[in-house]
């Protein structure tokens, strides 16, 4: 297939398979989520976000957006994603159903755009429409599609691929008013979550290939028929302010998370155990992206006790690095195959701010990272490897007849996969379960699933998981870590309150709850009436 732009000649047939393939995207897209509208709020940042924030509960107001605008809420600036929430509270109130359906409206669109984007890129029909459905199908964007929590994730990719769309129009025909697009956009993205932040980075990426604005002797013998290649220094001062505004919301973001407790200093994670989490990581990311199995709304970092946590094996560090080795030397050694070396830096980079060198939160990894990044490994592979494999040998005539169908097995694979695996996100009992048959000594899923259960009248139950979370957290490695690091101080109170803090917290969290349980019970017995002597 033609990597070039869409022949005019046959642009009405171009035009009517273009409009047939977004419908049957639009189409089996919305009946794969459509389960959703029956689901129920997760007691799992939906609480914060929605059910339990105050500032919303008005629906869009002046004041909201004023609060929205001005005020750093729960380790987070992403004023537009709360008023995203507050337009659905405004509409809709508080059932749940359609805060998801806004989330599927949202996915639905974003798989038009990543098929747009890659379509005005590089005129290949079928390629493109492969790469949105893996897009639209894969079981690791339900989570980012049935929780509700999430609407920062399809918001904020929702501008980012606009800004991408933008940015190509803006580089083939380059204009005030269409940078001024550019610009925009990426604030949007940036205003509903900052991993957009490595946008701009995919303009150098996109200048390479397939727009050709840059151009290097080693690129292959290919490169006489690109157009002439632009003055770097051009290059450079366009995107000046957009890596401006990167660098301010980085900061930013940087901030408001250590603010809020959510950013973990090395004397919670070191750098070593970062950087070995960060390749494990990226090995599951990718095993993940092929074989999605094990899914789940938490998965417990390796190197955090209190969170359940089981340390990563040696064979588990070592096989991920070299692995993560491997693909980039070989990358490297293909670089002649531009759409490969794109699609790989595309799926890397974008990961770089979630990846765990910068620890937030208790998770070592979570499949909502992936959402846009993986149509940058989609690229890699439909298109680099594509191409390298086809250039390779000799193949058949028949073989080229059996890729339709090859792709159709692995879209409908993949949709079969995601409509077994959205079920449990139906309730929060479903998705806290999940999680616990992934990571068994999950201590966050524990207390949660314990107080789903409080909250149920189910005390005998909800006494079992919190008691094994207590079980799980404060024990003798948790007494030797709080141990180190008090000798790290220059007194017994030198330990930080943050940390001090949540240690009181976990060594009491089960205790105290089954003292609320016994309270409650005792407040029925007395609310029921006596009997006849």
């Amino acid at each position: 297939m033609s990597d070039g732009k869409p022949q005019a000649g046959s642009s009405f047939v171009v035009r009517h398979r273009i409009v047939l393939v977004c419908a049957l995207l639009a189409v089996s897209t919305a009946v794969l989520y459509a389960p959703v509208r029956n689901f129920d709020f997760i007691r799992f940042d939906d609480p914060r976000y929605v059910t339990q924030n105050e500032q919303i509960s008005e629906g869009l107001t002046i004041e909201m957006v004023g609060w929205a605008a001005t005020t750093i809420y729960k380790s987070n600036w992403h004023p537009l994603t709360w008023v995203s929430h507050a337009l659905d509270v405004e509409f809709f109130g508080f059932d749940p159903g359609p805060h998801h359906v806004v989330n599927v409206v949202f996915h639905l669109a974003n798989t038009l755009l990543v098929f747009a984007l890659l379509y005005s890129l590089t005129g290949s029909l079928g390629r493109c429409a492969f790469v949105a459905g893996v897009f639209a199908f894969h079981p690791l964007h339900v989570e980012s599609v049935a929780w509700v929590a999430e609407r920062k994730d399809v918001l904020s990719s929702f501008f980012g691929l606009l800004f991408l769309l933008a940015y190509v129009r803006y580089a083939r025909h380059a204009g005030v008013g269409r940078w001024l697009v550019v610009f925009v956009a990426l604030t949007l993205g940036l205003m509903a979550k900052s991993m957009m932040v490595t946008l701009p980075f995919l303009f150098l990426l996109l200048d390479y290939w397939p727009l050709d604005r840059i151009r290097f002797s080693a690129d292959g013998a290919d490169s006489s028929s690109r157009r002439e290649s632009l003055p770097p220094t051009r290059l450079v001062v366009e995107k000046l302010p957009f890596f401006a505004l990167i660098a301010g919301v980085s900061v930013l973001t940087v901030w408001t998370q250590r603010a809020g407790g959510a950013l973990h200093g090395s004397s919670i994670v070191a750098i070593p155990d970062r950087i070995t989490n960060a390749a494990v990581a990226m090995s599951l990311y990718l095993g993940k992206t092929f074989w999605p199995t094990d899914l789940a709304v938490h998965y417990p970092h390796p190197n955090m006790p209190l969170a359940g946590g089981i340390p990563w094996s040696a064979w588990q560090i070592v096989a991920s690095s070299l692995l993560f080795i491997a693909i980039c030397v070989f990358v490297v050694l293909h670089r002649e195959r531009r759409a490969l070396f794109v699609g790989w830096c595309w799926f890397v980079g974008m990961l770089v701010p979630t990846i765990g060198l910068v620890q937030v939160g208790a998770q070592s990894h979570a499949d909502r990272y992936v959402y846009l990044p993986m149509v940058g490994l989609a690229v890699a592979i439909v298109w680099g490897l594509g191409d390298w494999v086809v250039s390779w040998r000799r193949w058949p005539d028949w073989t080229e007849r059996t890729l339709l169908p090859a792709a159709l097995v692995v879209l409908a694979a993949l949709w079969i996969a995601s409509a077994r695996h959205l079920p449990t996100w139906r309730t929060s009992e479903t998705a806290f379960e999940q999680a616990l048959a992934v990571s068994p000594t999950d201590t966050v899923m524990l207390n949660n699933l314990g107080n789903e259960m409080f909250d149920r009248g189910d005390f005998d139950s909800a006494i079992r998981y919190y008691r094994r979370a207590l079980e799980i957290a404060p024990g003798t490695a948790l007494r030797e870590a709080i141990s180190r690091l008090r000798s790290k101080t220059e007194g017994p109170r030198g330990m930080p309150k943050k940390l001090a803090d949540g240690t009181v917290r976990a060594n009491t969290m089960a205790r105290s709850n089954e003292q609320r349980i016994a309270t409650k019970r005792r407040a029925e017995s007395d609310r029921q009436p006596q009997g006849t002597q």
